[in-house]
């Protein structure tokens, strides 16, 4: 299975006043199955230093955190690091539109489109509940 397109569903600027840099986004993620699921990212500084929840762009609610960084013992690099439904951590300080463009057409995303659990991520239909 592969990404065959995506939509922009939420956008977190780095700071109010930025133009183009995020610490978090939200996806729709169209795949060659035909099923569209939810994907998203969170800097490590949002998830630890921020408030995930507040300051997105035009009123998005976002798929929330759920992640404890105490909880933590060890990080297999190679690994997604899952830090909700549908979401992973970066070490990235944060993206631009176009650097999520890139990211989506250039990455490898074989361990992440399989989900935490194997069962794949969750299906857009599935988002108010999420939230």
């Amino acid at each position: 299975m592969e990404i065959a397109g995506f939509d922009v569903l939420g956008l977190h600027p780095v700071r109010p006043d930025s133009s183009d840099e995020y610490d978090g986004f939200d996806l729709a993620l169209h795949l060659s199955s035909g099923d569209v699921c939810v994907f998203g990212v969170r800097t490590g500084t949002l998830v630890t230093d921020g408030d995930p929840t507040q300051g997105w762009l035009h009123g998005y609610r976002p798929v929330p955190v759920d992640f404890v960084p105490g909880a933590v013992e060890h990080w297999d690099f190679q690994d997604p690091m899952w830090v909700g439904a549908g979401l992973v951590w970066s070490n990235a300080a944060h993206f631009t539109r176009a650097g999520i463009d890139h990211l989506m057409r250039m990455s490898s995303f074989a361990k992440v489109l399989a989900g935490p659990d194997g069962g794949g991520l969750p299906r857009l239909a599935e988002l108010d509940r999420l939230r």
